[in-house]
């Protein structure tokens, strides 16, 4: 990668979502400008300031950035050139969802270990995407693009005053815990959630059992069978299907974690009537409303 001292032109195509790299050089320069579409940015290295509509937003190496369509910005590097990736979204994709409020994410949004090594995961596939030109690619990238846009209006509120804070290991597993409640269906791998926040197999393990009073694996096998417990209760879906969404390829896998944490099987619970137990406690079962 050629170091710059212009920002990259950069032109949506059709499908209306683009990936680029820029490494800055000393000596960079941005006027303010602005363009019809959102950009994403992932601070690689370097440190800078985004300038948008007038206020600085200081970023550093890990950080998520977001430009919302239509907002003059800036870009200016502090003690280190930056290196940036960028995503481009056409606001013809952003208009399917109203309530993407990007507006209200303008900026470096508040720090989240996840959503950056999430951001990362996605700028790769999406550069992949982009360079092999394969069947389907276009569409891949439009749905990629869509899915970090969502993740970010997702994110954690900004803070009310002052520049977003690091996380500590703590705040990041606390984060990455509650998280779970809308990822529990992807396979529990500790070395990858681990990584995924920058920290040790041990580490993390240690900072989980305390954040959730149980070990990682043992916590999602409790969400899971929660979130069954509610679909049992609240449809008619098969049982099956049932296993399916909560993650499980193997059905037998999943009447042995049902029973383990409510004493039945799948099919007698729903015929019982019971409330649906609140599972993620460490402790004696509750029942919830």
């Amino acid at each position: 990668m050629n170091a710059r001292r212009a920002p990259v032109a950069v032109v949506l195509p059709a499908h209306g979502v683009y990936v680029w790299e820029t490494q800055h050089d000393h000596g960079f320069v941005m006027e303010p400008e602005s363009h019809p579409f959102a950009e994403l940015f992932y601070a690689l290295d370097g440190r800078g300031t985004f300038v948008l509509a007038g206020r600085g937003h200081a970023c550093g190496p890990g950080d998520v950035v977001v430009v919302p369509p239509g907002v003059v910005h800036q870009i200016a590097d502090r003690d280190a050139p930056l290196t940036l990736y960028g995503i481009g979204v056409s606001a013809e994709l952003l208009a399917c969802d109203p309530e993407l409020q990007l507006n209200e994410r303008a900026g470096v949004v508040p720090g989240s270990r996840v959503l950056a090594a999430r951001v990362r995961a996605g700028l790769r596939q999406m550069f992949h995407e982009q360079t092999d030109t394969l069947p389907g690619g276009r569409a891949k990238m439009v749905g990629l693009a869509l899915q970090l846009v969502a993740l970010v209006a997702r994110s954690a509120p900004r803070p009310a005053a002052g520049a977003p804070r690091r996380e500590t290991g703590r705040e990041a597993v606390e984060r990455f815990r509650s998280d779970l409640d809308r990822r529990f269906y992807e396979p529990p791998r500790l070395d990858r959630a681990a990584a995924e926040l920058g920290l040790s197999r041990r580490s993390f393990t240690r900072l989980f059992r305390a954040a959730a009073g149980c070990p990682f694996a043992e916590y999602v096998e409790r969400v899971r069978v929660e979130y069954a417990c509610r679909l049992l209760r609240d449809t008619a879906r098969g049982i099956t299907s049932i296993a399916f969404e909560c993650g499980y390829e193997d059905l037998s896998a999943f009447y042995r974690a049902f029973k383990r944490h409510t004493g039945q099987s799948p099919g007698r619970w729903r015929g019982s009537g019971a409330a649906v137990p609140v599972l993620r406690e460490v402790g004696p079962i509750r029942q919830s409303d």
